[in-house]
């Protein structure tokens, strides 16, 4: 008995000396930027919507200089753009440029339980109305401009969301009736899916040359009493993971691209 009351003390006083977390609650509802609309808007008035024949997809070019924009965010995340800078013989140099959408509706979108890929949670719903309204191509366009300025080849365009969901484990959830059961007893379960999607931009021909996906998922638990830090922590990481998979589906995506044209050159011969 003495025993088994030395163990439950020890744990206490283990999780008693845990830092909590200082930064508040993860918000359960952001206004992120509408990734979907954005890129669909590229195509709007688009000469090539009404015939009846799409032109041939564009060749890729090696080394590439590349421009990287993260939605949402003043510069794109040092992992992601060190992972792309594994790639040297693929791409020439690889920069980074500010993406932050105006403050308009037609740029966002509400999700609940869900945050942001880049870390920058907005929790303002947007102005419905401007005097002079900028429209998510206008805005694409204006990247694209800034890239072909710093001389870049590609302009490749990034996001993504990470939906969580805490799920109370009822049996558990009573023992946190006590002091001691807040602070060790694991009754709250964490599921994470984050989701991401880059479109690389031809900024010379204005054309989207090829699209990236990728997922990760994350599960955890923790006791009440750090169930809003222990999410946070695993946020971090799902972001960490998520963009350094990103940035090799696309490293690999560009090479496939680029094997393809040096082939089709040859065989041109």
């Amino acid at each position: 008995m003495m025993h088994r009351l030395a163990v439950v003390l020890a744990l206490l006083i283990s999780a008693c000396s845990q830092a909590t977390y200082q930064g508040g609650e993860v918000p359960r509802g952001t206004y992120q930027v509408n990734y979907s609309a954005l890129l669909l808007d590229f195509y709007r008035n688009d000469p090539r919507m009404h015939q009846a024949a799409a032109a041939a997809p564009l060749a890729v070019k090696i080394p590439a200089r590349l421009a990287v924009a993260q939605l949402g965010e003043l510069n794109a995340a040092s992992n992601f753009l060190g992972e792309l800078r594994n790639s040297p013989e693929l791409l020439a140099s690889v920069g980074s440029i500010p993406a932050v959408p105006p403050d308009l509706a037609g740029f966002y979108q509400y999700t609940e339980n869900s945050v942001s890929m880049g870390g920058t949670e907005r929790r303002r719903a947007p102005q419905q109305d401007s005097k002079d309204p900028l429209t998510p191509k206008d805005f694409l366009q204006e990247l694209r401009l800034m890239s072909l300025d710093m001389g870049s080849d590609y302009l490749l365009v990034y996001g993504g969301s990470i939906d969580f969901r805490t799920k109370e484990e009822a049996v558990l959830k009573l023992l946190d009736l006590t002091i001691v059961g807040a602070f060790i007893i694991p009754s709250e379960a964490h599921s994470l899916q984050g989701r991401a999607m880059a479109v690389l931009i031809d900024v010379k021909q204005n054309r989207i040359v090829l699209s990236t996906a990728a997922e990760t998922a994350s599960h955890g638990i923790a006791s009440s009493r750090y169930s809003e830090s222990a999410l946070r922590n695993l946020i971090t990481d799902i972001r960490v993971e998520l963009q350094k998979n990103l940035a090799k589906e696309f490293v690999k995506n560009f090479t496939a691209r680029a094997l393809q044209a040096k082939s089709h050159e040859v065989s041109s011969r």
